[in-house]
């Protein structure tokens, strides 16, 4: 912003005399004051217009180098690991990390031997439907059960939000402690609470491994498009439902598992990304900010610099709260949170 504005001397296109950095190189007057409504229009246009070049530049790298969140999705399936996000009580995405050989702990010689089989298409498919699909947005109806591999059937939600009541006790008896610090004993009740909610996850996407042909749907594009729920809404459901999520740069998987991150939703065209959510609205008070500092002091150095201290210190605050959150929902040390 500050480069374009200042430097090429945009800035003055939005005085009351409009001028070009020809009428500047010539020696022209630049005293005419800023117009206020050209000066806001002229903020929006210009940020507007890094933000396209970046977004295009993003796209256009990508298919060269690769995108960090597909590689994500690709490093869950060789490390064998699942994710799944809870954003709302019922809603969530699924990441489906399972590797065709049910293995996450290869050599480099072994890995290597693994993904060459993989791109020859020896072996099975990584996702959870015949194209390969690995990302997926689920919706839980409120009552339902699975099965665990103890041969007993528990209720999902309310066996999961019991285990985590238990977790909260352990951690606070453990934080009441002077000094603070956990015995063998608490150790091993954090470790069972672990095990029961990764037995409690394995049994539910079994469950919809097993009922794939009902589970395992694809959304409308108008359904997708506003985010409708299924049929009914999920109290109505008797199982749960996974739409496909393929609306990436990486198909067969997508991208909106991002919207319950900073990352946030994206509305994408042509492949390239247009952000919509917590990005774009922190982009948006960032414009704020800049539009107000440079209507009423005049400097855009002092407005750019000050917009970029309100991006770094809602992505710090948002981040010491993520950290502190995944820690709790993780059933993890806040150590191991890089």
């Amino acid at each position: 912003m500050a480069a374009l504005l200042e430097g090429c001397a945009w800035k003055d296109s939005a005085r009351w005399f409009p001028q070009s950095s020809s009428d500047a190189a010539n020696g022209a007057a630049t005293t005419a004051p800023f117009n206020p409504f050209l000066q806001f229009a002229l903020g929006i246009s210009v940020y507007m217009f890094i933000i396209a070049v970046q977004l295009v530049g993003q796209r256009i790298l990508s298919i060269w180098m690769g995108h960090d969140l597909n590689n994500f999705v690709d490093a869950c399936s060789v490390a064998n690991v699942s994710v799944i996000i809870l954003d709302e009580p019922f809603h969530g995405y699924y990441i489906h990390g399972k590797a065709p050989s049910s293995r996450g702990d290869w050599s480099h010689t072994e890995l290597t031997k693994v993904l060459h089989d993989e791109d020859k298409g020896i072996g099975f498919s990584r996702g959870l439907t015949p194209d390969g699909c690995q990302t997926f947005e689920m919706f839980l109806p409120p009552n339902m059960a699975v099965l665990l591999p103890q041969g007993g059937v528990a209720h999902f939600r309310q066996a999961l939000c019991r285990i985590f009541a238990e977790v909260r006790q352990t951690q606070n008896l453990i934080a009441s402690r002077r000094p603070e610090k956990a015995t063998p004993s608490d150790v091993a009740q954090m470790s069972y609470h672990r095990c029961s909610v990764q037995s409690l996850v394995d049994s539910m996407v079994h469950a919809v491994m097993r009922g794939a042909g009902d589970v395992l749907q694809v959304r409308s594009s108008i359904d997708w498009f506003w985010g409708a729920p299924p049929q009914g809404g999920v109290a109505a459901q008797n199982h749960p439902v996974f739409y496909k999520d393929q609306d990436g740069m990486s198909w067969p998987n997508g991208l909106a598992w991002t919207s319950s991150l900073a990352y946030g939703a994206e509305l994408r065209v042509a492949g390239v990304g247009f952000p919509t959510g917590f990005e774009w609205h922190l982009g948006v008070l960032e414009l704020m900010l800049f539009s107000i500092v440079w209507r009423f002091q005049g400097s855009i150095f002092l407005a750019a610099g000050l917009a970029f201290l309100l991006n770094q210190l809602v992505l710090k605050l948002y981040a010491a709260a993520g950290k502190e959150r995944l820690a709790h929902t993780t059933i993890i040390n806040s150590m191991f949170l890089i």
